[in-house]
């Protein structure tokens, strides 16, 4: 495989990022990641794992890997990264939930009728936990120290919980069986804990660090936590149900953040800006939402909480941003057309 990073540029990606995660970097970090429009697609190339065809090799996936690898460029902060994308929650198909794929995307439904039925612990023998690590492996022995390796998108704890119970089946819960729920939810955050080690037991004898899946570089442990599920509920319950999570997975990453997303997400910043040992939130507006940049209020009650915040806007939304609030402690992800365009925002923003 043949991509455009040097050792130089991995040099400088390690010691930027490690004075970001240290408080000393003063200036906002800039990620920019495209496909070069010059190259030729992949056509065999598929975003999500499980749509490439069962008949195929670990190995054979990951060559068709490469070829997309080097289409990609990046820019300032940026560096070559591949999730394990099995999609978001992925951890409950280990669980009992049941995956389904179609040319677009993958999603997961719920298959435990009751909580009675529900073995929250990872089964190593599933299928799918074996494909995620046969997939895994081959692309640490292909790829080495090249390509920084995210883990699988293991999803929040009461997330994992929907996928297995459902939605509209978990809200009952809360109220017919709460101490049952916090017994399950509790197994999930130990298993989301032992699942996070496998992956990360491999990846750091092959990567340079860890990363998420925004992505941002980290020489410890990362990871995007998150709650998706808390669009739903109460800030008590938000409280009750999550909270004891977020602590727990936070005192085990280094430099966890947290996936803030839409509106209804809102009534919990308090919570969980006061957590001690975050690192940082990710605000995500939503469908339909003006951009991220707009929430200037949202943005500057994060900064102020002394957390970092990451956002994904477009040039002019990061450059608002940097005039009304600093650029200190601020990730912005944002797009171009070409190199030579997103190589120009990104040396505006760091002056």
């Amino acid at each position: 495989m043949q991509i455009e990073f040097s050792e130089e540029r991995w040099e400088c990606v390690e010691r930027e990022w490690t004075r970001f995660w240290n408080g000393e970097q003063k200036r906002p970090m800039v990620i920019t990641q495209m496909i070069d429009p010059k190259t030729p697609p992949v056509a065999e190339h598929r975003r999500f794992f499980p749509q490439y065809p069962l008949s195929m090799s670990a190995d054979e996936i990951i060559a068709i890997e490469s070829k997309h690898m080097e289409r990609i460029r990046w820019v300032g902060d940026a560096f070559p990264s591949r999730m394990m994308e099995f999609g978001p929650g992925s951890i409950s198909m280990y669980m009992g939930a049941s995956l389904h794929v179609s040319d677009d995307t993958v999603w997961l439904e719920p298959t435990a009728k009751s909580l009675t039925e529900i073995d929250a612990r990872v089964n190593t023998d599933s299928f799918w936990y074996k494909r995620v690590h046969a997939i895994l492996d081959a692309a640490l022995r292909t790829w080495g120290d090249s390509v920084q390796i995210i883990h699988s998108d293991v999803g929040g704890g009461l997330d994992v919980f929907s996928a297995i119970r459902g939605n509209e089946n978990l809200l009952t819960d809360f109220y017919d069986d709460p101490e049952r729920v916090q017994q399950i939810a509790r197994t999930i955050t130990a298993e989301w804990v032992r699942n996070y080690n496998d992956e990360a037991q491999k990846i750091k004898d092959y990567c340079r660090g860890t990363a998420s899946w925004v992505p941002m570089f980290s020489k410890g442990t990362t990871y995007m936590l998150q709650c998706d599920f808390s669009y739903m509920i109460s800030p008590a319950m938000f409280q009750e149900f999550v909270m004891p999570e977020l602590h727990t997975l936070c005192g085990h990453l280094s430099d966890p953040f947290y996936h803030l997303d839409g509106k209804g997400q809102l009534p919990h910043l308090d919570a969980v800006l006061s957590i001690p040992t975050l690192k940082g939130v990710q605000w995500i507006p939503g469908a339909g939402q003006p951009d991220a940049s707009q929430w200037l209020d949202v943005l500057g009650k994060i900064r102020r909480a002394n957390k970092f915040c990451q956002i994904y806007t477009t040039p002019n939304g990061a450059r608002r941003v940097k005039k009304e609030l600093g650029g200190e402690g601020f990730v912005f992800v944002i797009g171009a057309t070409t190199v030579e365009e997103a190589q120009i925002n990104f040396e505006a923003l760091i002056s």
